[in-house]
């Protein structure tokens, strides 16, 4: 209880810090997108988004992580904010920028605000919200473009002629939620 506690008050210490800014939703559903695949068949793709809120005219979109949390940073191994966006979609490291990217994919359609998306770890509560991009606001082409290999990936799965090809990093298998599917473990 009393860990609870000191989660919760930090939090709002960081929201007193941040104020004023206004709540938009709170472990908020509804947001999908439809993507085309093979044989006229359609995938759903949505998410439940922990914290959304409003800034400046910015609607910020804030995943919260219990775990270990690696960021990707321009500057140190990738060059170029594509380099950034690949890495998303290559790394597993950097899964958590891939599904805060993927949020903001799916609330474009349904606003005009300009979107910030950002992780808070609990481990590091104190440090306040990474926001992606060194606090800048995504713009309309990152996420389409974000988006369209999103699609990409989508089809490549759901394609009859692309064969199922097991991970060679066994170390991913001890997370996987398929595992049992694959028989690897």
């Amino acid at each position: 209880k009393e860990v609870m506690e000191q989660l919760i008050q930090k939090v709002l210490d960081l929201d007193m810090a941040e104020a004023p800014f206004r709540i938009e939703g709170l472990e908020k559903e509804g947001y999908e997108q439809l993507i085309d695949v093979s044989g006229g068949l359609k995938a759903r793709l949505s998410g439940t988004i922990d914290r959304m809120d409003a800034k400046d005219e910015v609607l910020r979109i804030t995943d919260y992580k219990t775990g270990k949390v690696e960021f990707a940073k321009k500057g140190r191994k990738f060059k170029t904010e594509e380099e950034v966006l690949q890495a998303y979609f290559e790394e597993p490291d950097f899964k958590s920028g891939f599904q805060a990217y993927l949020y903001a994919y799916l609330v474009a359609p349904h606003t005009d605000q300009s979107l910030r998306v950002g992780i808070t770890t609990m481990k590091e509560l104190s440090s306040g919200t990474k926001w992606l991009k060194g606090n800048k606001t995504l713009s309309s082409t990152e996420i389409e473009e974000f988006g369209q290999r999103l699609e990409q990936l989508v089809k490549e799965i759901f394609d009859p002629n692309q064969p199922f090809i097991q991970t060679e990093d066994i170390e991913r298998c001890s997370y996987c939620e398929f595992k049992k599917v694959c028989k690897r473990m």
